[in-house]
């Protein structure tokens, strides 16, 4: 097998890091010692490539849960980081290589590596983006412009727009689609069908606003911070912050709408609007979401809109 070692240095001199590659100096393990090894008691083990790696400490820590990351206890996470391919990241690989305790066989190594590959990409419809975007991660998509092209403009063309994606882009039927507003008063009652929109609805029915609002990510300018002390997280330098137009109905009169706007109202200091979005996981097919308080989605001085527009 390959025996590990680091790679060329990147433009930050930082050693890059291959995770899984064959160690010599470690123990080599089958695949059927390793599903042994699926619950605390017996401590939980996981393979990547040709790594095995003990997360028994790691499983209660995990950013994405100990349910979601016990899946592949006792088994590959290679279908999972093709799922969800931020794992792919320099820091992720450092910490999981921090959890080495020996080799894969060859043999099998070589039959986990074939049944990942029958797996399904499920970032192969992604849209082209702008050639002078900078990358920061290809799946899910993040790219932040170069800082002379960001400050050309006061309005960031659309095309040069950060980028900051969490799961894979949907495709839209724009024949077909639908805005479905549903509505509860109580966390344990099923929420009761209001209003279905289709876009030509949303653009008719509604006056159309315009609002120019700029958008930063929260980790934007994030390697500054890294020069100073370690910070978790994508790399970032100060492009990951952008401004345009967005035009679309306000949020407050698609509400007014509804049956029961009047209660709506009378109770919105305890209640939230909760925005559920197209895009998923592949995996557990769970919807990317946000919310804020009803309270600042009725008040049409916030502004707060369905867009369907951005830039003219």
């Amino acid at each position: 097998g390959k025996e590990a070692e680091a790679e060329a240095e990147t433009a930050d001199d930082e050693p890059k890091i291959t995770p899984g590659l064959f160690r010599p100096d470690l123990p080599t393990y089958s695949m059927d010692e390793v599903k042994k090894h699926k619950t605390p008691e017996s401590r939980i083990w996981v393979v990547y490539e040709h790594g095995v790696y003990d997360i028994t400490e790691f499983v209660e820590i995990h950013p994405g849960g100990s349910k979601r990351i016990m899946l592949a206890a006792g088994g590959s996470i290679a279908p999972f980081w093709k799922l969800y391919a931020q794992h792919k990241e320099q820091f992720v690989y450092q910490l999981l290589e921090q959890h080495r305790i020996g080799n894969l066989s060859e043999k099998d190594a070589s039959q986990e590596k074939a049944k990942s590959a029958n797996i399904s990409d499920p970032y192969a419809n992604e849209p082209e983006r702008h050639p002078s975007l900078i990358v920061r991660s290809k799946q899910p998509f993040t790219a932040e412009p170069p800082l002379e092209l960001l400050a050309e403009s006061m309005i960031t063309p659309t095309d040069l727009f950060y980028k900051r994606h969490h799961l894979p882009v949907p495709r839209i039927d724009l024949d077909t689609y639908k805005v479905e507003v549903n509505t509860s008063l109580h966390q344990d009652k099923k929420p009761k069908h209001e209003l279905s929109l289709s876009l030509d609805d949303i653009k008719h029915k509604y006056p159309k606003h315009t609002v120019m609002a700029a958008i930063q990510c929260a980790g934007n300018r994030r390697d500054e911070m890294t020069a100073i002390k370690p910070v978790k997280g994508g790399k970032w330098d100060a492009g990951a912050i952008s401004n345009a137009t967005w035009s679309g109905a306000l949020l407050s009169d698609v509400l007014a709408a509804l049956p029961d706007i009047e209660i709506l109202k009378k109770n919105m200091h305890n209640l939230h609007i909760e925005f559920v979005g197209l895009d998923q996981d592949p995996a557990s097919a769970t919807k990317y979401g946000a919310s804020i308080p009803l309270e600042m989605a009725l008040d049409p001085k916030n502004q707060v809109m369905l867009a369907y527009e951005m830039n003219g």
